[in-house]
């Protein structure tokens, strides 16, 4: 046996554009045109590569951009809970400058975690 034939690679993508609304839950952000048009060009690109699965968080944008590939490859989106983003807020920030300082805090302080959401070494563990 090569040694080679042994080894497993992953890709990772991230979600395409996605329309962000405050009267939508953020899970349930659907892609913008601009992102099935990524989706779109992520299906060509992957289509080369001999790939065997194909893993999505539950997040509506992140199924729908890896949907147009697997449906073109006779794959099915297996979805997985512990891919989803990290949970910074619970609701919609008002203010850019908040949202900064939020981000800030989060990554200086690994443990830092609004109430009812994720530090980063709770995500981590996840």
């Amino acid at each position: 046996m090569h040694p080679l034939q042994d080894i497993t690679e992953i890709f990772l993508v991230r979600h395409a554009a996605s329309l962000a609304s405050k009267d939508i839950p953020e899970a349930d952000w659907p892609l913008s045109p601009t992102g099935l048009r990524q989706a779109q060009h992520l299906a060509e690109a992957l289509r080369p590569w001999q790939i065997d699965a194909v893993l999505s968080s539950p997040y509506v944008r992140a199924r729908a951009t890896v949907e147009p590939f697997a449906q073109s490859a006779g794959l099915s989106v297996q979805v997985m809970a512990e891919l989803r983003e990290r949970k910074l807020i619970t609701g919609w920030v008002k203010q850019r400058d908040d949202w900064f300082a939020i981000l800030q805090h989060a990554w200086a302080d690994f443990s830092f975690a609004l109430p009812h959401c994720e530090s980063g070494y709770d995500c981590q563990q996840r």
